[in-house]
């Protein structure tokens, strides 16, 4: 017998193990400790120097293997017909520690890709898993497909699959009072109220609580309630033709307000887009205003028209409507101010007085006057206050004639109005009349002692000493 050397014996301790290539049929094999292993000079340790430990899993891990044996529906090992056991190339298999508990062996040909814990998913939560190819799935005992995308929800442990991708673990989203989440749909399914949906749809989801979203379903954002008070409305307005959450029908483009008397708060729809905050607009009693284009009880702007808002009150300026001229003050008169006022159409009114179009007329003070959308200001009037040796020129605008009035207080009536007498510079430099003065007010010479004025009247071609 040959004496064999210390370096031809392994000693194989327990969970160890190398590989061994017969150099005359070119099989390698798996040889496990504990043994004392005697190497045959055509034999050869392909392992490494030393032994190798086994593949240990700690609970609740796995492990992924490259290039795995082959086995039979038995689990029996699948050899060639030299010998060789084979192996599966290019592929992968997925050992946990509930399948091994015990340390084993790699064979020839396997290595360790990947060791790690077994995921655990919490309660509420679900983990996102696509298909890489087509298997049956034992657990929900259907096939997949490749590209198929389900949930496993918790709470789990999620044990890894070749052909299955973790995408990702889902959390819960929380929604909270005054809140929503904007869900958009991924392809055509069904949301969780049994709604279809198409893909690309968008909705909002209010309930308050937990809320996971479906396969074929992404959250695009929370979003928050616009608080509304008193103080300010929302202006909105509709991309598409919708119903909104009040069960008023919208039509797209169209626009309205929300206020406090419809909601305290409001979370702007899938379907809506905000356009502003309103400010409120307060009337004090001595305050009014005229509102162009005004909305109807059906929402609906009435082009061309105006209405009159009278103080004290409060109200929102609605889409569509804008207020002629801003806010004005009611016209308070004294017993010495007057309006004098025109129609601009046919009206009648509150005291029953028809007016027409074009009709001049006078509110004389005191009094309070808030002028209606049918009516124009033309001027505010005083009481002009005359010396007896002082007058003027008053012009009848209907028939055109001329008077002087003098030594009174006097208030032009609606259809009168002052005339200005043409006089030249010569005229007006005897008559000791500044340039700058208006020649409205009665001429008037001032005649010395003794001394006489001869006057010529150009209408009755007559003259007379004064």
């Amino acid at each position: 017998k040959l004496k064999m050397s210390q370096s031809d014996i392994i000693k194989i301790k327990p969970f160890y193990y190398i590989h061994v290539l017969d150099g005359n049929s070119n099989i390698t094999r798996l040889e496990v400790g504990p043994q004392n292993f005697y190497k045959q000079d055509h034999e050869n340790v392909v392992s490494g120097k030393e032994p190798q430990k086994m593949v240990m899993l700690n609970p609740f891990t796995y492990v992924e293997i490259r290039n795995p044996v082959m086995r039979d529906k038995k689990n029996n090992l699948v050899n060639d017909k030299y010998g060789q056991i084979k192996l599966r190339n290019s592929d992968s298999e997925i050992r946990t520690s509930l399948e091994y508990p015990e340390p084993f062996p790699l064979y020839p040909g396997e290595s360790v890709a990947e060791m790690d814990k077994i995921l655990t998913i919490p309660r509420d939560c679900a983990a996102r898993l696509e298909c890489l190819r087509n298997f049956h799935d034992e657990e929900a005992k259907k096939d997949r497909i490749a590209g198929d995308e389900w949930l496993i929800f918790g709470p789990c442990l999620y044990i890894p699959k070749i052909e299955v991708k973790l995408e990702k673990v889902m959390k819960p989203e929380v929604i909270k009072s005054n809140q929503a989440l904007k869900i958009r749909a991924r392809r055509d399914c069904k949301d969780s109220k049994g709604e279809e949906r198409k893909a690309g749809d968008y909705w909002l989801i209010r309930d308050r609580g937990f809320y996971l979203p479906a396969i074929d379903e992404d959250v695009i954002e929370k979003l928050n309630a616009h608080i509304i008070t008193e103080s300010f409305a929302i202006h909105l307005r509709a991309n598409e033709g919708f119903t909104d959450i009040y069960g008023n029908e919208r039509k797209y483009d169209e626009e309205w307000l929300i206020s406090s008397d419809i909601s305290t708060s409001h979370i702007i729809d899938v379907h809506e887009d905000f356009v502003q905050e309103v400010p409120v607009t307060i009337l004090s009693s001595d305050e009014y205003c005229y509102i162009n284009d005004p909305v109807n009880e059906k929402g609906v702007n009435q082009l061309g028209k105006k209405i009159l808002r009278c103080g004290p009150c409060s109200f929102f300026v609605r889409p569509g409507e804008s207020i002629d001229g801003g806010i004005r003050r009611v016209y308070i008169l004294t017993e010495h101010e007057a309006l004098l006022l025109k129609a601009i159409e046919n009206f009648v009114e509150e005291d029953g007085t028809e007016r027409l179009a074009g009709d001049r007329w006078m509110v004389n003070g005191p009094a309070r006057y808030t002028p209606v959308v049918t009516v124009e200001i033309i001027e505010k009037r005083n009481s002009i206050a005359m010396d007896k040796n002082e007058g003027i020129y008053v012009r009848d605008i209907r028939t055109g004639s001329i008077r002087s009035v003098k030594g009174e207080t006097y208030m032009l009536k609606a259809h009168e109005e002052l005339w200005e007498m043409q006089l030249d510079n010569m005229v007006q430099t005897l008559l000791g009349i500044p340039e700058t003065q208006k020649t409205n007010k009665l001429v008037s010479y001032h005649c010395p002692f003794n001394a006489a004025v001869q006057v010529y009247d150009y209408k009755n071609k007559t003259s007379r000493v004064v």
